[in-house]
């Protein structure tokens, strides 16, 4: 198999025509022709996770968020973009970004189903397939507040998240999601009666009116949450390709102080 029988067999299970107009999705460094030997999945493409992959023998990343985002006109080896570039190239590696396109089949729908959410169906509904973002559902048992945050937590194995509180909710049966920094969706939630809002990365003016109109919305960490569903995908990878596939988390450290 080489990386144009990858992509195609990737397409199966996460579109690339799902992938938002200003993404970056697909191949991004590397040869359609070259044969795939071993496959190392990452949240995003560093140069600690190009010496992880050459260690472990991987000539090909597929990484969550594009390495290039906009079109560049010079590569700066000493930038973080330009040494990732160089480390690879040098290390004979194909980069594949599965980005927005994985956002929209794979993603949100992993997230939800950790929490055993049930009748999970899109948080958009009324737009077309390529335009939707999130998911929502119910959950087994209605949960009070701190019990849900508390399995939050333990499912998506996060270090922290924020309760951006709003004084209506006593209680959560309903939950609306979608990975990344979404706060903007939260009308979605509110338009489809969710209880609570979950996303990263919230605006100040989405969390006030959100708030103001009765939702509440929990606030995890970014890479947090997104690098949770790369077991998921890893499993996606494994059906279709037949190959192994090593997920690489880099050392993050996330430390919350409450000072």
């Amino acid at each position: 198999m080489n990386i144009k029988d990858l992509l195609c067999r990737i397409d199966s299970f996460a579109p690339f025509n799902l992938s938002e107009i200003w993404d970056n999705t697909g191949l991004i460094i590397g040869d359609n022709e070259m044969p795939v030997s071993s496959i190392c999945l990452t949240l995003d493409a560093t140069p600690e996770v190009i010496d992880q992959a050459a260690d472990s023998k991987c000539n090909v990343i597929i990484t969550h968020h594009p390495l290039i985002f906009n079109p560049i006109s010079s590569v700066d080896t000493s930038s973080l973009t330009g040494a990732v570039i160089k480390k690879a190239i040098k290390n004979d590696m194909a980069i594949i970004s599965l980005h927005t396109n994985w956002d929209k089949s794979g993603l949100n729908v992993a997230l939800a189903s950790a929490l055993n959410l049930k009748n999970i169906r899109p948080l958009q509904p009324q737009k077309k397939e390529e335009e939707r973002f999130g998911v929502i559902g119910e959950l087994p048992q209605k949960k009070n507040p701190d019990d849900f945050l508390k399995m939050l937590r333990d499912a998506w194995n996060l270090s922290h998240v924020i309760y951006h509180e709003a004084k209506a909710k006593k209680s959560i049966s309903t939950a609306a999601i979608c990975g990344g920094a979404a706060s903007e969706f939260w009308l979605d939630a509110l338009h489809e009666n969710a209880d609570v809002y979950i996303t990263a990365e919230v605006k100040h003016n989405h969390r006030l009116a959100a708030i103001h109109k009765g939702l509440p919305i929990i606030e995890a960490d970014h890479y947090e949450i997104e690098n949770f569903s790369l077991s998921s995908l890893a499993k996606s990878l494994k059906k279709i390709t037949k190959i192994n596939v090593k997920i690489i988390n880099p050392s993050i450290k996330i430390k919350v102080s409450a000072q």
